[in-house]
């Protein structure tokens, strides 16, 4: 997970176009390892079912929060998330990993230090 961590925060999308392409392409390579592994198990082959994804807001303790247009996106402190949460510490430079799928969003926390609740909003 460290490499994982350590990839995804290697560089910053807004850097250059380049850098939001290497960016899109890891971010969707780890989105279609996911699905891959969901849609293998029967128990969770139906939060792949389907083709289109819904649209995902994501807010940080009221802090940081955002409309995603990616399938995939890494939340947390560190310029180089996707939804970044400023002047929190108790939030970790990357706190999670989320990839929207057609039946839900799976979070994916391997890296923070104080782990992550979830709460369901819709609307």
């Amino acid at each position: 997970s460290r490499q994982l961590r350590d990839a995804l925060l290697a560089e910053s999308a807004d850097a250059s176009d380049d850098a939001a392409a290497r960016c899109a392409r890891l971010r969707a390579g780890l989105a279609a390892a996911m699905r891959e592994v969901l849609a293998a198990r029967p128990e969770t082959a139906p939060l792949v079912a389907g083709s289109s994804t819904p649209p995902v807001r994501v807010e940080v303790r009221q802090t940081a929060g955002r409309r995603v247009a990616h399938e995939a996106f890494a939340v947390g402190r560190a310029a180089e998330c996707d939804v970044q949460s400023g002047g929190d510490w108790t939030v970790s430079r990357l706190q999670f990993i989320a990839i929207a799928l057609p039946g839900g969003i799976v979070v994916v926390d391997l890296f923070s230090s104080g782990g992550t609740r979830v709460v369901r909003r819709s609307g």
